[in-house]
């Protein structure tokens, strides 16, 4: 995995030195995640919906299509629940935040008399899950697939709407619990993260 991030920030390199002469956007993003259910071999958990925000970078290769950096942030919670009882194994342990660093590619669909632009895109990268009440921090593979419109308004300044599905892969641990005597579930299993949300972000050109 730390090879896979290196290669991530290695490509971001790539992209800045290559994409000097080409158009660029900067978007900051707000937007919502709903809620996930992650299945265990000794427990089940949610990942429990919330707001996200992020930014992100774009390099045009040409008209229409763009190599982008992508970075966003997701504070909640994970509780965790017994498969036998139901009771949760967990309280006061469930602080959970996912980050996902993304390079990815997009493509601009452009309309007959119209400056609005559909886009779609994916991406591949890390997911970062970190705990917030123990000191348990997981990076796996991550990918991401977007679909959105780009609406002008003005030639510096546009609005994006987008929905997405972001995806860690067994990027959700039971070792997020640690239990009273530590090591509560025992071996820690893993379940791959699925967010599907929405966002909106304002674009700068440059």
């Amino acid at each position: 995995m730390k090879k896979l991030l290196l290669l991530v920030l290695f490509s971001m390199g790539l992209i800045a030195a290559n994409a000097q002469r080409g158009k660029k956007m900067i978007t900051g993003y707000g937007g919502y995640a709903f809620q996930d259910r992650v299945e265990f071999s000794n427990a089940y958990g949610y990942v429990r919906d919330g707001g996200q925000w992020g930014v992100g970078l774009e390099f045009f290769f040409d008209e229409t299509r763009t190599i982008d950096l992508t970075y966003t942030r997701m504070d909640t919670d994970l509780p965790l629940y017994s498969y036998s009882l139901g009771n949760q194994l967990n309280k006061g342990q469930e602080g959970l935040s996912v980050n996902y660093i993304l390079i990815g590619i997009s493509n601009y669909i452009p309309l007959h008399n119209s400056k609005i632009r559909p886009y779609g895109g994916l991406g591949i990268g890390v997911g970062i899950l970190d705990g917030k009440d123990v000191d348990v921090s997981y990076t796996k593979f991550a990918w991401n697939v977007k679909l959105g419109v780009l609406i002008p308004a003005s030639p510096k300044v546009a609005f994006k709407i987008q929905t997405q599905l972001q995806t860690a892969v067994n990027g959700v641990s039971t070792g997020f619990y640690v239990g009273t005597g530590g090591g509560g579930l025992g071996v820690s299993t893993y379940s791959s993260l699925y967010q599907f949300g929405f966002t909106g972000g304002l674009t700068f050109s440059f």
